[in-house]
């Protein structure tokens, strides 16, 4: 076993659908003399609006056939929100099931008519978003009169998100609304599910479409993009053009899209009318001074000659040409291995580099069997031989302008750690071994991991993130709607990739750009954004140590030192008073959004550290538990976190006030109250962006436990056993565990919720050495009812005789023939290999099982362990049965010696050969990290594994190549460049000699799918006959056709020897580089490969390598098996850990 980490982080390595896109940044950049400086917004497109009850209009009680139904609801019409520009409803509560029954649970009475669902005890969360979509449009299709919507407007393709919470039990849909085959921005329908009962309802800027608006623009695209040339006054630079060495064009797919306008052209704030009437096109009250219009309008993102790394966007009537918005979407931040846990401003332990922190989560390179591994929690991993390492992990990849970063090390390693800033180094691990990657590569990772430990279906934090490090500028940091971004230091300001608060807050713009509602929130997203900062650290300054002197804040500086961007804790300002919405109107300018994030991070905030402890004597654990719980639902389907004028700002639609209340319910009705009402009122009542409906007041959860449990750790190698005492009323109890040098006050991840019959845990794959931290809190019968913490425990593991078992991670492959009717022949049975690692000077006799329905298996065992041994290889023999059938299983490894228990699983793939050799569908494979083709067949194809690029799509398993070549991260999904597919195929393109298996010296055609930005785009195609240490031949290039669309790309090639073959489609714009190479690198390339087997002939001959047949970037050998021997034995045995200084 070995551990990453760096001197002065410990990384137990040893270091340390298409969607909307907005660049964020930490602080707003000087864009004097910049393309920027130009950026506008027409009020009519900022339009703001007012909310009030339903019980207030008058006009609207008075008409039966709309409102009568709401009243046999027997719903409050003071609980309903109208707004008052559009004359609909905003808001509703409702308590109504959306499948038939009489339990609040309901889903598995539903109608069974989903493909993916057979058990429907194990029901999973795909299956609930289904059914609750399901549910929702069949309501809003029986009210859609009475509400004056049509459905038809809703529930396009890709136009529906959902997030599935706590097992379904709670589950957020948004709906963006189209017309005519175009999105109506803006304008959305959303919809809360609780216990299977659809519990909210609403609609945020749902106007009357006109039906005379005319969908057939009068000005061309380039005439748009002309109108803001002239805007601007600045020239258009042909796509893909001008900007130094970098490759350019329109960052954004242009298309046509409805603008909602507010009818009066102001975003003044206005109350109700008292003349209001029924308005004939609506049935609903509508006033002729307000209301929304709409307009068909380009949205169009050009290239500007005087543009730095702005993306401006556009938007352009399309009939007038007049200009509605040109804005920078890049929102700047202004803004730690050695790893810093905090800042790097060298004040406490937070501020200096800690050394020897873990490397969790990073992939570590076996360089003679290629076997890929990828440490845990710890940065403990399992392998044995000669390993290459880099900052490229499961989650999150550093790239380093200052260089690349990677070491060949034996055993344990170190990333060390070093004196100085920016581009300084220890003098090893390469030149992209800074404090900036060793400290963002942990912090990153940790932050991470406490999300995925709350939102465990949201498919974003599943993806593997790039984050740019030691950019050559300074005092920001952004992101950019796939990466995160930050600069070096200057004499105004510190490095901001060496500040933890800066990686979690860019971090927390990508989550509010990939959540429920899929952009960012507004007024300004760089309130939530703080949010989940303060929430991970525990600190309201934002950014600790950006500055030299404490930050100022709109005439309100900040105080006690903090030297951050921002103080989100009103009290640590010189006022000492929150900033409310009047504060905010009365100190911006018009649209200027810079102060409206305090308004709601201090609301945050306040609820963790004053509402909850003071109103419920809620410790500052358990408090913060809460609000964790809360932000991460909540927060994912805000679109306007508030709007309207104070004193009640969060009256509409799905504010972050009513997205709270709905998150923090706990029986499908948010007007009889909910737990923490008074909190969640309190909080945001101070800053003026809560609601008086519906009537606040505590409720729910009863019988929730009112003890905390007595918590004891017992401290293993490389684990911490938890036991706590029972206490009353717990229905399940919730496991909690963070590091590092602010033990509890900090986010924290959630183990497990364990049933209130189970009072132990055991935490595996923990640093040995290291400080960690537990609470454990009861909860009663919902997961909004939560019981005091318990205190918090410090555990720390200690390495004692113990062993560990890994198996390859490669699939076994056997074929089956039916013919022999599940006779065992040669081809009919293969053999896995797991490895057993002796720790802590453990010696004795291991036994090595297996089991797998539909399989035969047996090993060789018992075998004996020394403490000398570095590691013990085991062959497992896994023969298919008359039961076994075709497709991907597991085979289940158990190694014990009578008191020590441990488990492994080998990946076997059945093949019928009946079939197999006609076609062949891959499979992705961890270990070389593409899709894979077994056994020999006439045709292999990709399938879906290859659709997307990157994070656009997303791309499955991206990058999906051999090597280290990374996807480019500019554009968009279906108008920029991608491979969606490769298929090999054999014979000539004409099918010549199509109908036998893909064989040495013979023709392959190879087939690729792309998605073509414009016929100026290329595809290259390579190959190697050694996927595990590519070394690649160009084939050729080939244009493509067509613009704007899909389509097949051919190339055909006589093959050389080797049974294992890979292809590459490297497909990018432009003609043939001048530089030939397989990895171009650039921000719209797409490099996707495939792997096949290949049947043998003496007849063929190993073609010369081209030229130009080797990568510019070195390849990094992928994986294939571990050591073959049946019981082979290290000379000694080390304990494996990688470690950082952050």
């Amino acid at each position: 076993m070995k551990i990453a980490t760096s001197t002065s982080l410990l990384i137990s390595l040893l270091v340390a659908q298409t969607l909307p896109f907005t660049v964020v940044a930490l602080v707003e950049p000087d864009r004097t003399n910049s393309i920027a400086y130009n950026s506008f917004v027409n009020p009519a497109l900022s339009s703001d609006t007012e909310f009030v009850p339903l019980a207030s209009v008058q006009a609207l009680i008075d008409n039966e056939d709309q409102t009568g139904w709401i009243n046999e609801s027997n719903i409050s019409l003071q609980d309903v929100q109208v707004d008052v520009r559009s004359g609909r409803i905003a808001s509703i509560p409702l308590n109504t099931p959306i499948y038939p029954g009489d339990n609040r649970l309901l889903w598995r009475i539903a109608p069974l008519d989903y493909d993916d669902h057979e058990d429907e005890n194990n029901v999973t969360d795909q299956y609930y978003s289904y059914m609750a979509i399901q549910g929702v449009k069949q309501w809003l299709t029986q009210h859609q009169d009475e509400l004056s919507i049509s459905v038809s407007e809703l529930f396009a393709e890709g136009s529906v998100r959902t997030a599935v919470h706590d097992n379904g039990n709670l589950i957020q849909v948004n709906m963006g609304r189209s017309y005519n085959n175009l999105t109506v921005v803006d304008s959305r329908a959303f919809a809360t599910v609780k216990r299977g009962n659809l519990v909210n309802i609403g609609f945020e800027k749902w106007g009357s479409l006109n039906p005379g608006l005319d969908f057939t623009p009068t000005l061309t695209l380039d005439e748009a993009k002309n109108k803001l040339a002239d805007w601007s006054g600045a020239d258009l630079v042909s796509p893909r053009t001008g900007l130094g060495d970098k490759e350019n064009k329109d960052v954004c797919e242009p298309k046509l899209q409805i603008l909602t306008l507010a009818h009066d052209d102001t975003r003044k704030r206005k109350r109700v009318p008292k003349n209001m009437t029924i308005s004939a096109d609506t049935k609903f009250y509508h006033h002729k001074e307000m209301g929304y219009k709409h307009i068909l309008a380009w949205r169009v993102c050009p290239v500007f000659g005087n543009q730095q790394r702005e993306i401006m966007e556009g938007l352009i009537d399309a009939h007038t040409g007049e200009i509605y918005s040109f804005i920078d979407k890049i929102d700047y931040f202004t803004g730690t291995g050695s790893v810093y846990p905090l800042s790097n401003d060298g004040k406490g332990p937070d501020g200096m580099w800690q050394s020897g922190w873990p490397m969790p989560f990073l992939q570590i390179k076996d360089v003679n069997s290629g076997a890929l591994v990828t440490t845990d929690t710890g940065g403990n991993f399992f392998t044995s031989g000669t390993n290459a390492i880099g900052f490229r992990g499961q989650y999150v990849l550093m790239a380093d302008v200052c260089g690349e970063a990677g070491m060949t090390v034996q055993g344990n390693f170190d990333w060390g750690g070093s004196a100085g800033t920016d581009c300084k180094t220890p003098g090893y691990g390469g030149k992209g071994n800074t404090h900036a990657s060793r400290s963002g590569y942990y912090e990153l990772n940790k932050m991470m991991e406490i999300a995925r430990s709350h939102l465990p279906s949201n498919e974003w934090l599943k993806l593997r993130l790039t984050a740019n490090m030691n950019i050559k500028d300074s005092c920001n940091a952004y992101w950019d709607g796939s990466t995160i971004n930050f600069f070096r230091s200057s004499g105004s300001c510190a490095n901001t990739g060496e500040i933890a608060a800066v990686f979690d807050h860019e971090w927390g713009h990508g989550l509010d750009n990939n959540d429920v509602y899929p952009d960012i929130v507004m007024p300004s997203g760089e309130g939530i954004a703080d949010i989940y900062s303060a929430l991970r650290l525990g600190d309201s300054c934002i950014g600790r140590g950006f500055f030299s002197v404490p930050c100022t804040q709109s005439g309100d500086p900040c105080i006690n030192n903090c030297t951050g961007v921002r103080d989100i804790d009103y009290e640590q300002h010189a006022s000492g008073k929150p900033h409310t919405l009047t504060w905010t109107i009365e100190n911006c300018e018009d649209f200027d959004v810079s102060l409206d994030r305090l308004v709601y991070a201090e609301a945050i905030w306040s609820l963790w550290k004053r509402d909850l402890p003071s109103l419920y004597g809620y410790d500052d654990n358990t408090a913060l538990e809460i609000v964790m719980r809360l932000t991460f639902i909540a927060a994912g389907n805000v679109a306007t976190w508030y709007s309207g004028g104070p004193p009640y700002g969060g009256c509409g639609g799905n504010s972050g006030y009513l997205s709270y209340l709905y998150a923090d319910d706990d029986d499908g009705d948010i007007t009889n109250g909910t737990p923490h009402m008074t909190a969640i009122y309190a909080a945001h009542n101070r800053q003026e962006i809560a609601c008086k409906r519906p009537t606040v007041r505590d409720s729910g959860c009863l019988d929730t436990p009112q003890e905390a449990p007595t918590l004891n750790i017992v401290s293993g190698s490389m684990k911490n056993i938890l036991m706590w005492t029972s206490v009353s009323n717990a229905i399940e109890y919730q496991v909690f565990r963070t590091e590092g040098v602010s033990k509890c006050a900090q986010g924290k991840v959630l183990l497990a919720t364990v049933p209130s019959n189970i009072m132990n845990y055991t935490d595996t794959g923990l640093m040995n050495g290291r400080d960690y931290f537990y609470i454990v809190i009861p909860k009663g019968k919902d997961s909004a009812c939560f019981g005091p913490a318990s205190e918090c425990i410090q555990a720390v593991p200690k390495e004692e005789p113990d062993y560990q078992v890994a198996c390859q991670s490669e699939f076994v492959v056997i074929e089956m023939n039916p013919d022999c009717n599940g006779c065992i022949t040669e081809r009919n049975t293969s053999a896995g290999i797991c490895t057993v690692f002796p720790l802590g000077g453990y010696t004795g006799n291991v036994s090595v099982t297996c089991s797998a329905s539909g399989f035969s298996c047996s090993s060789f065992s018992p075998i004996m362990l020394s403490a000398d041994d570095d590691y013990v290889n085991v062959h497992v023999n896994i023969s298919i049965t008359p039961s076994t059938s075709a497709g991907a299983h597991q085979i289940d490894v158990l190694a014990s010696d009578g008191s020590i228990s441990r488990s492994a699983k080998i990946s076997v793939l059945v093949f019928d050969m009946t079939t197999a050799q006609g076609y062949q569908e891959a499979v992705y494979s961890p270990n070389l990290g593409a899709p894979v083709c077994f056994p020999t067949s006439k045709e292999c194809t990709s399938g879906n594994l290859l659709i997307g690029r990157g994070n656009m799509g997303p791309e499955p398993n991206a990058p999906n190549v051999i090597d280290d070549c990374l996807d480019g991260s500019a554009g968009t999904y279906k108008y920029d460049e991608s491979v969606n597919k490769i298929v090999v195929r054999s014979g000539r393109i004409n099918r010549e000699d199509s109908d036998q298996l893909i064989t040495e010296g013979d023709y392959i055609t190879i087939i690729a799918t792309v998605w073509s930005f414009s016929p100026d785009d290329t595809a290259d195609f390579w190959i190697t006959s050694t996927p595990s240490d590519p070394s690649w031949n160009y084939i050729g290039s080939v244009h493509s056709r067509k613009k704007g669309k899909s389509e097949d790309i051919k190339i055909d090639f006589r093959l050389g020897k080797g049974l294992t073959q890979a292809v590459r489609v490297n497909f990018h714009y432009g003609a043939l580089s001048a530089t030939l190479t397989p990895c171009l690198g650039g921000p719209f390339d797409d490099a996707d490969d495939l792997v096949f087997t290949v049947h043998p002939s003496q007849n063929a001959t190993t073609p010369a390598p081209s030229p130009q047949s080797k990568s510019s970037k070195k390849p990094t050998p992928k994986p294939s098996t571990p050591p073959t021997r049946r019981s082979s034995k290290g000379s000694k045995r080390v304990r494996y850990h990688s470690r950082g200084t952050t």
